[in-house]
């Protein structure tokens, strides 16, 4: 997300949306008592599923970044639900994701 800020074209009608994902990706993890350091496993669809609806309000384009790293983000989370323990292990360390996120070399991504 934080190159998104920093592009000049294409990117404009994202910037404005970039704070209110951020809010609600905070909002979400003080709800669930998320920090940085916490691992997340599926309970983190359903801030995706919040994320969804409210870009799907935005006039973006359908191959807009914004969108690609959530749904990207939905295929990696249900994919290793999917191949979950029984005993519930969560999947994700919390600030990996972030740096993940933010990060734009693709090559470093878990996914």
């Amino acid at each position: 997300m934080a190159d998104l800020t920093n592009e000049k074209f294409g990117a404009a009608s994202q910037k404005v949306l970039i704070p209110t994902v951020v809010n609600m990706i905070r909002r979400f993890m003080t709800e669930k008592k998320i920090t940085e350091e916490s691992l997340m496993g599926g309970e983190v669809l359903s801030l995706l599923n919040s994320l969804d609806e409210m870009l799907s309000k935005a006039k973006l384009r359908a191959d807009a970044q914004l969108l690609t790293i959530f749904a990207n983000l939905r295929i990696g989370l249900e994919q290793a639900k999917a191949t979950e323990k029984s005993d519930n292990s969560k999947i994700y360390d919390t600030s990996n994701l972030v740096n993940e996120i933010l990060d734009t070399d693709v090559a470093c991504w878990r996914f």
